[in-house]
């Protein structure tokens, strides 16, 4: 098979995660047509000796790249992304973390797509809400892709750029003029995206959906980013969004949004609470950014106010009044953003409670991705009734599972009256049953098929 991929894998003094990926990755990617590139800024031979240890042994599709120690991450992705290193002519480059793989299935998939000539592709890794909220499509236009996924490029190994927009149609020296890239730069891959796409007439772009394609990470490395939350996030990147061309206009101030409630940045009162012991959130940081809080996120300033003045039993009684307060309203998708990104509620109402919750609204989420209009939802008002259904449903699940008797009438009128769904039934078998088959068997004659 051609080897028509270079996969970019930027590292920094990570030699066991490298040997570690490299052992999952060689061989499933080598079957589907991609080569492997280290670009290894370390200080030490390590990384070198040992993938130039497998060179010498005879892998075909490994290749080594010395980049200087003093070049940032952001500083190696650019060089990657005007060819530097590269040994042959390839139609994608996949720039990636040293700590990303893909499973054989998927690298199969992103094969036969690359085949198709998009101008890039995306490998949509991100599973919560965000995405089951979605209605995903394979072939997104400029500014859809931009409005759906714009803030999701910021993450590196989930672009593959077609060599014919990167290495053909952008003039580097203006481009890194105009953009500002250079090693200091975080948001180097998006602004190459967007303002690479926006060179190009009628492009296409081709999302891998996480229902089509599984992207893993070595769990020994994390992100280095966390004290520096406020200023690459509140300022750098909607600077970097500001700076795009006018097509993006319509929907600058959406993507901005879109990472800005990313949990792991201003999107979950847990994460400003991490931020606030770090001492990467004060309040001398606060004075700066409260003003446009709005245009980073959509946690009320209430909540903040609350995380600095370490009042945790504040912040449980807003979160459980305002989630309770959108189930009346019908408002789920904001019941489910306040619920899941406010762990702190386990205080208050015990972590086995908190947990069947959170469930109730993972079902919820299955249930509108299958298109159900009345579910676990239907009827609700508060958590009460969300932790009555669960425990009632949980109540019938044990009789069966142990053969303890019960009205059969009382059981249909519960599923009739409560709108309990397939969705509901399969999360509560996996979640609290251990003779799954016996459950899946007798739920048959009811119609819910798993």
């Amino acid at each position: 098979m051609t080897h028509n991929i270079a996969c970019c894998y930027m590292t920094h003094n990570h030699p066991d995660v490298v040997k570690r990926i490299l052992g999952v990755v060689l061989q499933p990617y080598d079957e589907n047509g991609i080569d492997i590139y280290i670009y290894d800024s370390s200080t030490s031979d390590e990384t070198k000796d040992f993938v130039y240890s497998l060179i010498e042994a005879g892998i075909r599709n490994l290749f080594y790249v010395t980049v200087d120690a003093a070049l940032s991450g952001d500083g190696k992705l650019l060089e990657i992304l005007q060819g530097h290193g590269l040994q042959k002519e390839y139609d994608y480059i996949w720039p990636c973390k040293d700590r990303s793989f893909m499973t054989a299935d998927s690298v199969r998939l992103i094969q036969q797509e690359s085949r198709k000539n998009y101008d890039c592709m995306l490998i949509d890794c991100w599973i919560p809400v965000s995405s089951d909220y979605r209605n995903y499509k394979k072939v997104y236009g400029r500014e859809e892709f931009f409005r759906e996924f714009g803030w999701m490029t910021t993450s590196w190994e989930v672009m593959l750029f077609h060599t014919d927009m990167l290495l053909h149609t952008i003039e580097w020296d203006s481009f890194i003029r105009q953009y500002h890239l250079c090693k200091d730069q975080a948001f180097n891959q998006p602004l190459t995206v967007f303002g690479g796409l926006a060179l190009r007439e009628d492009p296409k772009i081709r999302v891998l959906s996480y229902k089509e394609v599984t992207i893993g990470n070595d769990k020994a490395v994390s992100s280095g980013w966390v004290d520096a939350t406020f200023p690459l996030w509140g300022k750098m990147w909607p600077d970097a969004i500001g700076s795009l061309p006018e097509c993006y206009e319509p929907y600058k101030a959406e993507v901005i949004k879109s990472q800005g409630m990313h949990p792991n940045v201003f999107g979950s009162v847990d994460n400003l609470i991490i931020l606030e012991k770090r001492n990467a959130f004060t309040r001398e940081i606060w004075d700066q950014y409260k003003d446009r809080w709005s245009t980073l996120s959509d946690i009320p300033p209430r909540y903040v106010e609350a995380v600095l003045d370490k009042d945790s039993i504040r912040i449980i009684q807003m979160a459980i009044e305002d989630f309770n307060a959108a189930l009346q309203e019908k408002q789920y998708k904001r019941a489910y953003y306040i619920f899941s990104r406010t762990t702190y509620l386990s205080y208050l109402l015990g972590s086995t409670y908190y947990w069947m919750i959170r469930r109730c609204m993972d079902v919820h989420l299955r249930e509108k991705g299958a298109g159900i209009e009345n579910g676990i939802l239907t009827g609700v008002g508060n958590h009460q009734d969300l932790l009555y259904k669960y425990q009632k449903l949980k109540f019938y699940m044990r009789r069966i599972e142990y053969d303890i008797p019960f009205e059969k009438e009382e059981l249909t009128a519960f599923l009739h009256n409560n709108s309990i769904t397939r969705q509901f039934i399969n999360v509560m078998i996996d979640s609290e049953c251990i003779d799954t088959s016996k459950l899946i068997g007798y739920w048959r004659q009811y119609g819910y098929e798993g």
